[in-house]
């Protein structure tokens, strides 16, 4: 009898193993009573280890199709598809798992071991996502980009970059490698020595020679009364590579009390600060004015004072979530050079002093 699927596995994918060819065709045996040649019908790829690797498919057993970069945690399955080989080629030293099932054994369809329900219908259980978590901050570029002047390892606090212009104490760094699809994002610690700059977080991916260095800032308190100031969250600069945003958090230290009818302990905005999405085209999420506004859009909102012992400073937290049919049911997807941006059209500089801030976070997840 011809083998129901093939489960295939490496536990230690090094570049020396690059590429890795599976030949589903031949490993998923012809059919037993007809000798109808097999092809991998349902196909899911997990990928198991700590790095990436790049995925091509062949319907065909000659041609691959475009490359799939699969990052930690990530993977996906297809069915009713037909596939007849599979390329898996290094990109960072990782594990990953296959399970490559055929349509039709020994004249048994593989639809019968499905826990289908006497009225049609089919169990199901829902499962979070495995793929790798993230928290991204809302920011604005404040010069322009460097690079990686010298190869970093894992684990290293500090980098070398061409240029130190604009970084300070302080800064907020963004470091970017869009052929692994991995970022990195830290907060500068003193001034530069030379052109190496220490962080508050180590890395955790070795960044190379012309990698990009961005200086950045993530506080919105910020005049854009005159010109407008935009700080966004940009999808990946190329590939495949995507993230879902699943809810977004708000946090706002004012120098006096919050009520609803203020933005922070700010009057009423005259314009409003305006959350967009932009991925080919435009598209305004939401526009407010006030606290109370920004609270009747939120699944939550906290406001905390300075006379309450256990929070010690006047602000408010705001909690406007996306993901999960109980909320609104979608998530905000951002794929190569798309954007969420938070666009700020009032002066809300008094909300960027020695104790008052106001910044933007947006949690969610790589898309498997």
């Amino acid at each position: 009898m011809a083998n129901l699927y093939k489960y295939y596995s490496d536990d230690s994918f090094v570049t020396g193993d690059s590429p890795v060819v599976l030949d589903f065709a031949t490993d998923l045996t012809a059919e037993a009573t007809s000798g109808t040649p097999q092809t991998a019908n349902s196909l899911t790829i997990i990928n198991t280890g700590n790095g990436a690797f790049q995925l091509e498919l062949s319907f065909d057993g000659t041609t691959y199709g475009t490359p799939i970069h699969v990052a930690v945690g990530g993977g996906g399955t297809w069915n009713q598809v037909g596939i007849k080989k599979a390329r898996i080629t290094w990109i960072e030293n990782t594990s990953y798992k296959i399970y490559a099932f055929a349509d039709k054994v020994a004249s048994v369809d593989i639809k019968q071991f499905l826990p289908i329900n006497p009225n049609g219908g089919l169990d199901v259980n829902i499962q979070d996502q495995i793929t790798a978590p993230l928290n991204l901050f809302f920011t604005q570029a404040i010069g322009a980009p460097t690079t990686v002047s010298a190869d970093s390892a894992i684990d290293d606090t500090s980098i070398t970059i061409t240029s130190t212009t604009n970084f300070v104490d302080g800064t907020y760094v963004g470091i970017f490698c869009p052929g692994a699809g991995r970022f990195y994002f830290g907060e500068q610690l003193g001034a530069p020595v030379g052109n190496v700059i220490s962080l508050d977080t180590p890395l955790d991916f070795a960044f190379e020679i012309g990698d990009q260095v961005i200086p950045l800032t993530r506080d919105m308190g910020v005049d854009g009364s005159t010109t407008r100031e935009v700080f966004e969250i940009q999808g990946p600069g190329s590939g495949a590579l995507e993230i879902d945003l699943t809810r977004i958090m708000v946090a706002m230290t004012t120098d006096s009390a919050v009520d609803l009818s203020k933005f922070g302990d700010l009057p009423k905005l005259a314009k409003g600060i305006v959350l967009r999405r932009k991925n080919g085209i435009y598209q305004n999420v939401w526009n407010v004015k006030t606290n109370g506004e920004l609270a009747n859009l939120c699944f939550d909102y906290t406001p905390y004072s300075a006379s309450n012992p256990s929070q010690g400073v006047d602000g408010a937290l705001f909690r406007d979530s996306y993901g999960g049919q109980e909320k609104r049911g979608v998530v905000i997807r951002l794929g190569a050079d798309e954007a969420l941006q938070l666009i700020i059209q009032d002066d809300l500089s008094d909300l960027k002093t020695t104790d008052a801030s106001f910044r933007m976070i947006a949690e969610g997840h790589v898309v498997d």
